[in-house]
């Protein structure tokens, strides 16, 4: 049963190191990894969204029901994305990236459990933190802008200034990133 609302999936990355745009490689048995991850993210919430830049998706293979959030300007920053993002939505809403593919829904129900608490909760593991990867409360989309516009672009800098909690990944595999071809060459033997 699908008990939380609101989900959005980052795929306007810029994919270099990977070599081809990561939100729209085939992925095991889907399409695109977009697929796989929105797929995944269908059975726990009871919207989807995905954002970008531009709407790319045409050949992705998403569900229907996936909607599409662009991002407020084509500069590639991922404070602008969140900016972009939190303007959608008056409650907190769950962000992933979509070279994240195996997080698992335990994961994001103990995220979920201090998301009216406090105004960013993130994924982390012993080390590092996983800064786009939790629940972001609308509340700081003001200060992304304001960082974005003073040219601080990192999630880090917001996480400064924002009331935080990390909670620690326990599965295997859960906070790999696919950032490059050997990335990509282990996942797809994970299960």
């Amino acid at each position: 049963m699908k008990q939380q609302q609101s989900c959005v999936v980052l795929a306007g990355g810029k994919s270099s190191r990977m070599g081809i745009d990561k939100a729209l490689m085939p992925f095991k048995d889907k399409a695109s990894l977009s697929a796989y991850v929105t797929d995944k993210l269908s059975s726990i919430f009871k919207e989807v969204y995905i954002s970008a830049k531009n709407n790319k998706f045409n050949n992705a293979k998403l569900n229907q029901s996936i909607k599409f959030i662009a991002d407020e300007s084509n500069e590639s920053s991922p404070m602008i994305a969140l900016a972009s993002i939190l303007h959608y939505f008056n409650e907190p809403v769950f962000i992933q990236p979509v070279d994240m593919p195996f997080l698992k829904p335990d994961s994001i129900k103990d995220m979920s459990k201090l998301k009216d608490d406090f105004e960013i909760v993130i994924a982390c593991e012993a080390e590092r933190d996983h800064v786009l990867c939790g629940y972001f409360s609308p509340s700081v989309a003001d200060k992304a802008r304001k960082l974005a516009k003073d040219g601080k672009h990192k999630i880090k800098e917001l996480l400064k200034i924002c009331d935080v909690v990390r909670v620690e990944l326990s599965g295997d595999n859960e906070g790999i990133n696919l950032n490059n071809p050997d990335d990509l060459k282990k996942a797809l033997s994970y299960e």
